[in-house]
Order: structure tokens, then sequence, then C-alpha cells
């Protein structure tokens, strides 16, 4: 048994160690895992992926000065 990802945690880790190739890295993790045959912590993966996408792409709460 495996401990849970903590996926906005995980995220947001990403994000700061890897800027813009954070989705990348997100991506080549999961596929790493689907192809190591541990499809519950790939799909962990795929949720830390959409999370990044999302932190990356989303428009920011609150004034812009």
């Amino acid at each position: 048994m495996h401990r849970r990802l903590d996926i906005g945690k995980s995220a947001w880790e990403l994000v700061e160690a890897f800027g813009d190739m954070s989705a990348m890295e997100a991506f080549r993790r999961c596929e790493q895992c689907k192809a190591g045959g541990d499809y519950i912590r790939a799909a962990e993966w795929r949720l830390v992926f959409e999370k990044v996408v999302q932190l990356q792409f989303s428009t920011p709460n609150g004034p812009l000065n």
C-alpha cells in the first residue's frame, strides 16, 4: 500500500521546482507510473497534472497592481 499524494501540494511544488515545464514533468511521472503498472499512482499524477495546468493558466484574484 502506498501513501496518497497531496494533489495540491504536489502541484504547487512542481510549479516551484520546474516552472513552465511542471505540466510536462507531472505528465512524465504519470506515464512512468503507468509503464510500471502502478495505475493508482498514475491516476494521482494525472490529477496533479490537471492541477498544475489549472495553477498555470488561471487568472489571479484581486487587483493586479
